[in-house]
């Protein structure tokens, strides 16, 4: 809620109250958000695989990184880049930031939500042959994204521009990697 009045922001707004994310719904444990931006918001991993690993989620309920528009890929990518530099100056770390987008059992989708792990700078010097390796394991293509603003969200859509399955991942030094992950 906001304002003097007590109006909820446009972002917020979302009707059935189900999802984690929303930071409309009743279910959101808003005792782990952070910071909130304009279109973005901040928040500790409930499952968390360390303890500063944070996620960076859109306000308004997208499924995925693919279906972000510009401004908000924008104020997400000044999230990554304060992350960066804060695990860098005061842990002396780097990080993984890593998405996986894929339909549930129930066919509903989910709200998108980039991982965001702090790495040893060893760790973030083999996480590309890293990741490489265990999906080869698995039979699952991962592909070098070209450079660009948006990283692996330019091109996780599906042909059509359609919304498919996909893992991503990033570092601050190296291309953004994606495995598309075909439907059924």
């Amino acid at each position: 809620r906001g304002g003097a009045g007590g109006e909820v922001h446009p972002l917020m707004q979302r009707t059935d109250g189900q999802c984690w994310f929303c930071l409309s719904s009743p279910k959101v444990e808003k005792h782990l958000v952070v910071s909130v931006g304009d279109e973005v918001y901040l928040a500790l991993a409930k499952g968390q695989l360390l303890p500063e690993h944070v996620l960076i989620l859109p306000i308004a309920h997208v499924e995925s990184a693919a279906g972000l528009s510009d401004a908000v890929w924008a104020e997400v990518h000044r999230y990554k880049a304060a992350l960066v530099k804060c695990f860098s100056e005061a842990l002396g770390m780097g990080c993984l930031v890593y998405e996986r987008n894929v339909q549930s059992t129930t066919g509903a989708g989910g709200h998108c939500h980039l991982q965001v792990v702090p790495l040893t700078r060893e760790q973030e010097g083999r996480a590309a042959a890293h990741l490489g390796g265990f999906a080869a394991g698995r039979h699952c293509p991962l592909d070098k994204v070209p450079a660009s603003p948006g990283g692996w969200r330019s091109v996780a859509g599906g042909p059509g521009g359609e919304d498919v399955g996909f893992e991503g991942a990033s570092r601050p030094r190296g291309p953004p990697l994606l495995h598309r992950i075909a439907p059924g």
